[in-house]
């Protein structure tokens, strides 16, 4: 539930700190349920939960006995900040962290990706997808995909779908799903026909659900059918130009 200037979980963390600053004792904080902070450490953290699994939550007034340590994400990419004593884990230098200063990443967390040159992009696209593989472009900010956009529009034919109205809804875009759903349909086989590539814009809202929401839709399955995503299907539109 959220309430007025943030959620349940954020009304609770700032009572256990206002008892922590108030040096009132974090056990008097104890309900049925456990100590408020113990309710938001395990209501807000899945990491907590696991770090805590067969342990009390400590109360808040032995905040202050911990200390922070760092140390990498899985994909070693960036640094996370655990606390010892509440398990508290973010992304954002504490303020009382005591260590060095942030060196940021060890290393190109992309380092391992395959890589081409600009001047054949548009090439080794047409390779991956003739290989059975829809290739995901990772591009250097706006600059870098307007770079991407321009190379495959010299190399001939494109078109650009945006994934804002299957992913942030009609109220964010004014554009609704069952008309963008033909706009994809009408953009594909325009694609398809000029021989064209049909670039996807995941930029800044994320993939939608392709499968559950539009492709296996009885409502838009014939108009966008799952194989058309499919650099497998060996498919394409007809004479007339349907699907």
């Amino acid at each position: 539930a959220k309430g007025v200037g943030g959620t349940k979980a954020d009304h609770l963390a700032e009572k256990v700190m206002g008892e922590l600053l108030r040096d009132t004792g974090g056990l008097s904080l104890v309900q049925a349920g456990g100590s408020l902070f113990e309710q938001w450490l395990i209501g807000t953290s899945a990491a907590a939960v696991a770090c805590a699994n067969g342990k009390t939550a400590p109360v808040a007034s032995e905040y202050g006995n911990g200390t922070w340590i760092r140390a990498l994400n899985q994909q070693g990419s960036c640094y996370l900040y655990i606390h010892t004593t509440t398990y508290q884990m973010q992304g954002t230098r504490p303020v009382d962290f005591v260590g060095g200063e942030d060196e940021g990443p060890v290393g190109d967390p992309f380092a391992s990706f395959p890589s081409t040159h600009i001047d054949t992009l548009a090439a080794d696209v047409s390779k991956s997808w003739g290989n059975g593989k829809v290739p995901l472009l990772l591009c250097d900010g706006d600059e870098g995909y307007a770079t991407v956009k321009a190379a495959f529009a010299a190399a001939g034919p494109t078109a650009e779908l945006c994934m804002k109205p299957f992913v942030r809804g009609v109220v964010a875009t004014k554009i609704k799903f069952a008309d963008h759903v033909e706009t994809a349909r009408v953009l594909s086989i325009k694609m398809m026909k000029a021989g064209g590539t049909l670039i996807v814009d995941l930029s800044d809202c994320g993939v939608p659900n392709w499968k559950e929401k539009i492709c296996n839709l009885e409502d838009y399955k014939k108009t966008f059918p799952i194989w058309m995503l499919d650099a497998n299907s060996h498919r394409g539109v007809d004479k007339h130009g349907q699907i």
